[in-house]
């Protein structure tokens, strides 16, 4: 048998095979190295109703029903207090949660508003000077609220426009007091042709180096179809 055939397969085919068998298995090792290099995420996808999801850090607390009954009732009584009138429609929570351990605090908010509360084109129109007029007014309701529930307004910082998944939304930004220490609150209000949502995420400002990143993270997770 001759040294450039081997059961009738030319020598040079016989290269290319081993050449590709070795490529393939090189591909296959840098696969298993990089997928067993690649640690498991501490955030989990969270899908929630009517197409919008976010993520969430593995681990937090989900506020039970009656702790989720408990803030509404308060909220709605402050509310009342303070002669606001609360949203038209219906507001339906999908999802609160809160940092663990319990001796910390961050948090994250989820609710749904049907019908919308804002039509999407409406904010086509909307002028500096809207905002501007907005954001007195929230900054008002605020300091009215707050104390109704013990709290106290420590700086408003602002509102402005933004776009979630190509839909408008109101971000407003405050520093609230709270029972150890001041409060970062960042509320989100995107609203779609049918819906809008709710998003409120805070931390504890003495915290600040745990939980602005995480919330951020989960900020930059939110997505809405």
């Amino acid at each position: 048998m001759r040294l450039s055939k081997q059961a009738g397969v030319p020598f040079g085919g016989m290269k290319l095979r081993l050449v590709d068998g070795i490529l393939a298995l090189v591909i296959q090792l840098h696969s298993s190295i990089a997928a067993a290099a690649t640690p498991p995420s501490n955030f989990a996808l969270i899908k929630l109703s009517r197409g919008i999801s976010l993520e969430v850090p593995n681990g937090w607390r989900l506020l039970s029903y009656d702790a989720k009954r408990i803030i509404d009732t308060s909220t709605e009584a402050a509310l009342d207090l303070s002669g606001i009138e609360r949203p038209a429609g219906h507001e339906v929570n999908l999802i609160a949660a809160n940092s663990t351990p319990a001796s910390t605090y961050a948090a994250v908010r989820v609710d749904l508003n049907m019908p919308s509360l804002i039509h999407p084109s409406v904010f086509a129109q909307v002028t500096a000077q809207d905002i501007r007029d907005l954001s007195i007014e929230t900054e008002r309701s605020l300091r009215l609220t707050l104390p109704q529930v013990g709290l106290t307004l420590v700086e408003f910082l602002g509102m402005r426009v933004e776009k979630i998944s190509g839909f408008p939304a109101l971000v407003t930004e405050y520093r609230r007091s709270g029972p150890k220490g001041p409060v970062f609150v960042q509320l989100l209000q995107v609203y779609t042709a049918k819906h809008s949502f709710k998003i409120n995420l805070s931390y504890r400002e003495s915290e600040v180096i745990l939980w602005k990143p995480v919330l951020r993270k989960i900020r930059s997770s939110i997505a809405v179809k």
